[in-house]
């Protein structure tokens, strides 16, 4: 391919693609990243909702692209091999970061501790990484509204005065409510907690 006597950024995509994967240099991945780094970031923020998110999401997928380039055949145009990794990778963000939206550390350390701990004494010892992937792994698997009065107790800090008129329920059955959403939580990690749903 003659392309070295072309100036880098007047090079087709195909062609910057081409001079990467054939001398290893990753410089040119540059001239990629200004074609396209914005309209990426858009796209990402189109799927995922989150400024923020999107501008990391942004970043990790050009290094992933570096990663694949030996993959492109060119048999579709590179943006659209590029807007396809996009697409799957906030996809797959959006899935593995479901729950974790739900718990903030606050709300982890204050659910963990009163009831998780009770189930197994070490549990209390569990590295933070391992405790917010148990929680995600329970929560999948209890119900919205169960989810939700947990939340407004130990995320929100919500008194259960506050939680009653909320949920325009008495004072019993709020209690009651957070009882048998505390005690799901701890039946669904007792029988999982041998599963490779919950991590050890």
């Amino acid at each position: 391919m003659k392309v070295k006597h072309k100036a880098v950024s007047k090079l087709t995509d195909t062609e910057i693609v081409d001079q990467i994967v054939n001398t290893g240099n990753i410089e040119p991945i540059e001239i990629l990243y200004s074609r396209y780094a914005e309209r990426v970031y858009k796209a990402a923020i189109a799927i995922v909702k989150d400024r923020d998110a999107a501008q990391d999401i942004t970043h990790d997928i050009f290094l992933r692209v570096y990663s694949y380039l030996h993959t492109y055949n060119n048999k579709s145009k590179f943006s659209t091999w590029l807007f396809c990794i996009t697409r799957n990778y906030c996809i797959d963000y959006i899935r593995k970061n479901k729950n974790r939206k739900l718990i903030s550390m606050g709300f982890e350390e204050g659910i963990y501790n009163d009831v998780m701990s009770v189930v197994l004494e070490d549990e209390s010892k569990a590295d933070p990484e391992k405790k917010l992937k148990q929680l995600e792994a329970v929560f999948s698997s209890v119900r919205k509204e169960e989810v939700d009065i947990l939340i407004m107790k130990y995320k929100d800090g919500l008194s259960i005065k506050q939680i009653k008129d909320k949920l325009d329920i008495s004072e019993s059955a709020t209690k009651m409510r957070i009882k048998r959403a505390k005690e799901k939580v701890r039946e669904i990690y007792l029988e999982n907690i041998t599963s490779p749903r919950i991590a050890q």
